[in-house]
């Protein structure tokens, strides 16, 4: 049986729409910080909304990934931060896996259908990096998507 990278994420997101979904926020010099999100509040959207909900990162300006609002590509990892990548294996079926070449060849084929049972709680992480200061320390964060 073999397995290729899947290249339509509409396909995806599709088939792993029940897995949580988080927030990653990295700032320089501290811990990167994970929260999970409301299960009704889904996508870049819901991603924004934690942001602000949280009221942290006050004043600063964070950058998002446009593929994330295109939902063109979506990370996943495991309980312990390790990527998974979505392949589609002999019976059309979407399927995670771990790879070390970034998502082209799966590191091997378990006989799993979805998601490996040793993953753990698998979650889409929707990461923001700081990039800067605003121009009000006192404002919501500004978000930018590159």
């Amino acid at each position: 049986m073999t397995l290729e990278p899947v290249t339509n994420f509409i396909h995806v997101q599709k088939r792993f729409w029940y897995i949580q979904c988080s927030v990653r926020v990295v700032v320089p010099g501290e811990q990167p910080q994970t929260y999970p999100m409301d299960a009704k509040k889904r996508g870049f959207n819901g991603a924004h909304s934690k942001i602000m909900e949280l009221g942290k990162w006050k004043g600063m300006v964070l950058k998002g990934s446009m593929s994330d609002v295109l939902d063109k590509y979506m990370v996943y990892e495991d309980d312990a931060g390790k990527q998974l990548y979505p392949f589609m294996n002999d019976m059309n079926e979407i399927v995670l896996r771990y790879s070390c070449d970034g998502g082209h060849t799966a590191t091997f084929f378990d006989g799993y259908n979805g998601i490996p049972p040793f993953a753990g709680d698998v979650r889409r992480i929707f990461k923001y990096e700081y990039i800067g200061q605003g121009l009000d320390k006192d404002d919501d964060p500004e978000i930018t998507y590159l």
